[in-house]
């Protein structure tokens, strides 16, 4: 075996205390922590000092644990990182050596979940029907790890390492490879990096239970990209149904024998004999088994896994593919011809209901005639879809003979005439957040193939131009054509541009000079985003990042820097370096997705849940080292500070209210930043003397998204309910209405089922979660006074 140090850069298998015996900066990097240590190398997490980044720091100690070998293999690793320019790859950022004559390079520091982790992660969700638990999202996620390590093979780098621990997921679930260390690149046998002779050592590179029966032979000339082909299926079909496609737990000599001659079983035989055992042992029938893993998925294991190279695919782009076909197999639904049948038929008994003969437009216009409507044009300029001007007003209009490929929610591209009938279109922008169920955006048919929505053009005041698309049944993006002359280019979805209405009545001051600088600007970089700067009636600027589908690679805020914004949305954004934004002393306003949130504040949220605060403390002050200008980072520090020093309050005296709560006709409140279910919520509210906020009205609520919502940069909170004395049916007494999704029942506080799991968005609107679904921080009430005392929570501040 060969001894290494496995470099992983973003789980939570090590302990990551501070470790108060580090005080060394090297070179611009101040380490803060040991990772991991091995017999060649120590990994730390560090900070780019000039940028305030964090990033992971490999260094092989000088001296006699420094041979001259690991010092090349080292430049190896660090030459091999630098050439995969991949998202789904660690990146290489530095390198250099210490004045002791250490060596070190620096990598991006990747914060999620080793693969395993996140795999039983996703079965703990599945729960208690896992052995059925539907895969695909497994699969998908690793179609995109196949892609990853295919830009390897495509530069002769094979990885000979491949295995869970090797990859992390980060929280936004995207998979990154790691550790090249045991990597061969087509250069390394020229410069005798290995030596050919190994060939006839029998010595074993690599980790024995993902080896392929090359690398179990000990024989190196005979490890090539097809070797990680082998290991990723190892890798697969462990994720499919938990086990080892053979024993490899037994003696060494058993294990090698397994791994070159033992063939495995078909992935779906495995699960089905796992359920047969849990029949068996339960004693009880748990009715039919319907098997997750199809036949298509079973051939691409059987290949990948095959005991010859020859037999296996011959790259992991070609496996990454084959899975890609197995999943498109298994979502495809009835032939054309049975659709065709199926909705002419339903179509048929429609025309008997109503007394119309309507012919479905879903009928292939090459054997079918198109069915008889309203003309698809009405007076709009060559090459323009989707609006016209009426007077004061906008009729915006879809019509499904103009457009042809659309976006799946589950991001795969399809023809609008695959989706069935069309019961309902919604319209989705920057100005709704791209909502796709807004009651207020959704369109009325006025006829079988035209949808309509009109809104007066005062509504676009002050904004030039605005992206949006339409939302087909809820899940069915549709965009512009190719050849239509109001579309927006989005790099990464060119097959459904995002449509732009162009607004004739701007005032000229919309399109100021100013404005169209940082508009250009942004394009440079972000094609399709500058259409997301607004400006409003007091000069203000404000930007949406947008991007359906989300997008995979990680963007960089620097065609931001300069631009006064006053509010930032990044929700649909995978931002994680925050420092092109340290001078924006005007941002009021930041919107954070969960996974960004997550990906910064997850060591302070585990201090809290130990309720270690000084340690959570001593994470937001490092959160907010070179972001104190900018006052909506201030405001969330202080709002979570608060929220800290709230809990050490409640835990010394818990009938006491915490010095600092926020008051509200005569009762108090405060933001907790412990992430519980709301039946947890509940009971530590109860344990520290408070109560889950009670909502009492219009004003309230918009007083609690002020002091709470927006300071929390996006956060959705749990709340106890409403007033039931000053709540209507769906909305408040006063006439106010509620702003809701995902109801389950007409009362947020009814306390039958679990309509009482009432949470709030940062914005207002209400959630009627499931109790115990999901875990979020709450919003606590007290009744009384607060105590003067130490440490008081100091006044967020105001926008």
């Amino acid at each position: 075996m060969t001894d290494r140090t496995d470099m992983d850069l973003g789980s939570d298998e090590f302990d990551l205390t501070p470790d108060d015996d580090i005080h060394l900066s090297i070179n611009g990097y101040r380490l803060i922590r040991e990772i991991n240590q091995g017999g060649q190398a120590i990994i730390f997490l560090a900070v780019q000092e000039s940028t305030g980044r964090k990033v992971a720091l490999k260094l092989v100690p000088g001296g006699p644990l420094a041979a001259s070998r690991e010092r090349r293999l080292m430049e190896k690793e660090v030459r091999i990182l630098a050439a995969l320019d991949h998202p789904n790859i660690v990146s290489v950022i530095d390198k250099g050596t210490t004045a002791d004559g250490s060596s070190y390079f620096v990598l991006e520091y990747v914060h999620g979940q080793t693969l395993s982790e996140y795999v039983d992660s996703f079965y703990k969700r599945s729960k208690p029907r896992t052995l059925t638990a539907d895969r695909t999202e497994l699969v998908k996620l690793f179609a995109r790890i196949c892609e990853a390590v295919n830009a390897a093979h495509l530069r002769g780098i094979v990885h000979r390492d491949l295995k869970p621990a090797n990859i992390i997921v980060d929280s936004h679930g995207e998979p990154h490879i790691l550790d090249f260390g045991l990597a061969r690149s087509p250069v390394h046998m020229r410069e005798g990096l290995e030596d050919a002779n190994q060939s006839d050592s029998g010595q074993f590179i690599g980790s024995l239970q993902w080896a392929s029966p090359e690398q179990a032979e000990g024989v190196i000339s005979k490890v090539d990209i097809r070797s990680d082909v082998y290991s990723l299926g190892v890798v697969l079909f462990e994720m499919l149904t938990g086990e080892f496609p053979y024993d490899v737990f037994g003696t060494l000599n058993e294990v090698l024998d397994n791994i070159i001659n033992t063939p495995p079983s078909p992935p779906s035989k495995v699960v089905r004999e796992q359920w047969n055992e849990l029949e068996a042992e339960a004693k009880k029938d748990y009715g039919k088994f319907t098997n997750p893993i199809s036949a298509p998925l079973d051939q691409v294991l059987l290949k990948a896994l095959a005991k010859s190279r020859e037999d296996r695919f011959q790259s992991a782009g070609e496996m990454a593919r084959a899975l890609n076909l197995a999943l498109a197999e298994d979502a495809r639904g009835p032939s054309p011809r049975k659709r065709l049948i199926e909705v002419g038929l339903i179509a048929g008994l429609a025309a008997l209901v109503v007394g119309v003969v309507v012919t479905s437009w879903l009928s292939n216009a090459t054997t079918e005639p198109m069915a008889q409507d309203i003309p698809v044009s009405l007076a709009l300029p060559y090459g323009t879809f989707g609006y016209r001007i009426e007077g004061d007003q906008v009729v915006f209009m879809f019509d499904p003979r103009e457009y042809n490929t659309v976006r799946v929610a589950d991001d795969s591209i399809s023809q609008l005439d695959q989706v069935g009938e069309i019961t309902d279109v919604n319209m989705a922008g920057p100005f709704n957040q791209w909502t796709t169920h807004l009651p207020e955006w959704s369109f009325e048919r006025i006829s079988p193939l035209r949808f309509e929505l009109r809104k007066d053009l005062e509504l676009f005041a002050g904004r030039s131009r605005w992206p949006f698309k339409f939302v087909v049944n809820g899940t069915v993006w549709v965009g512009a054509p190719r050849n239509a002359v109001n579309k927006e280019v989005v790099v990464e979805d060119p097959s459904t541009y995002n449509l732009i209405f162009m607004n004739p009545e701007a005032p000229p001051g919309a399109f100021s000079e100013e404005m169209r600088k940082y508009q250009n600007q942004i394009e440079q970089h972000w094609p399709g985003q500058g259409g997301n700067l607004a400006v409003d009636e007091e000069g203000r600027f404000h930007f949406t990042y947008v991007h359906i589908p989300t997008q995979r690679q990680q963007q960089k805020l620097d065609p931001l820097q300069g631009i006064p914004l006053t509010s930032l949305d990044l929700s649909q954004s995978r931002i994680a370096d925050f420092s092109p934004l340290r001078f924006m002393n005007t941002l009021e306003k930041i919107i954070l997705p969960d996974a960004t949130y997550e990906y910064l504040f997850n060591d302070f949220h585990r201090a809290v849940d130990r309720e270690d605060f000084d340690a959570a403390l001593a994470e937001l002050n490092q959160f907010i080292q070179g972001l104190d200008t900018v006052p909506a980072f201030k405001r969330l520090y202080s709002l979570l500070r608060n929220g800290v020093l709230y809990m050490q309050s409640m835990q010394r005296s818990p009938d006491q209210v915490p010095p600092g709560a926020r008051s509200y006709s005569g009762r108090y409140y405060g933001f907790i930043p412990l992430m519980k279910t709301w039946d947890e919520a509940r009971g530590y509210a109860d344990a520290h003397g408070a109560v889950l906020a009670t909502v009492r009205g219009p004003d309230h609520q918009d007083w609690l998204v002020q002091e709470f919502g927006i300071p929390s940069a996006g956060r959705t909170v749990w709340i106890g309910g409403t007033d039931e004395q000053v709540e209507g049916s769906w909305g408040w007494l006063s006439g106010d209405s509620w702003y809701f999704e995902n109801w389950t029942g007409q009362e947020p506080n009814n306390g039958d089922g679990n309509e009482n799991a009432l949470a709030m968005a940062w914005n207002g609107w209400w959630f009627d979660y499931q109790q115990n679904g999901v875990e979020l921080p709450m919003i606590v009430e007290w009744i009384g006074k607060p105590v003067a005392g130490k440490n008081e929570p100091e006044p967020t501040p105001a926008p």
